[in-house]
C-alpha cells in the first residue's frame, strides 16, 4: 500500500517539523511491515516536505497508526504544518489527515 503526504510547514515552525519529522521517520523504518520510507524537500517549495511509504497492507498501517509512534507523528503534522495532502495509492489526494485518521480507526 503505497501512500504519499505532502506536508507544508507553518512559517514559525519549519525547523521544528523537520526536525519532529527526521526523528519520527527513524522510528517508523523500524515498524512491521513498512517496506520502504522516503522524506525529502520539496525542491519547488523548500516549506514542503514529502513522506513515501510503502506499507505491506492496510492492517499494519493501522496499526502504526493507532501506536504512540503513529500519534505523534499523525500530531506533529497537525500542529505543525499549514496545509497537508495524502495520496493513498492510485486514489487522488486529500487535503488533512482524514484518510490516514480513517485508516487508524477501522484496524
Amino acid at each position: 500500500m503505497e501512500i504519499i503526504v505532502e506536508v507544508k510547514a507553518k512559517r514559525s515552525g519549519f525547523q521544528e517539523l523537520y526536525q519532529t519529522l527526521q526523528a519520527l521517520i527513524s522510528t517508523i523504518r523500524k515498524k512491521e511491515g513498512l517496506q520502504k520510507v522516503n522524506f525529502i524537500r520539496d525542491s519547488k517549495d523548500a516549506d514542503n516536505f514529502i513522506l513515501s511509504f510503502e506499507w505491506e497492507d492496510q492492517k499494519n498501517l493501522g496499526h502504526y497508526l493507532r501506536s504512540n509512534d503513529g500519534q505523534a507523528f499523525l500530531g506533529a503534522i497537525e500542529v505543525l504544518s499549514e496545509q497537508t495532502k495524502v495520496k493513498l495509492g492510485n486514489h487522488e489526494p486529500t487535503d488533512g489527515l482524514e484518510s490516514l485518521k480513517k485508516i487508524r480507526d477501522e484496524i
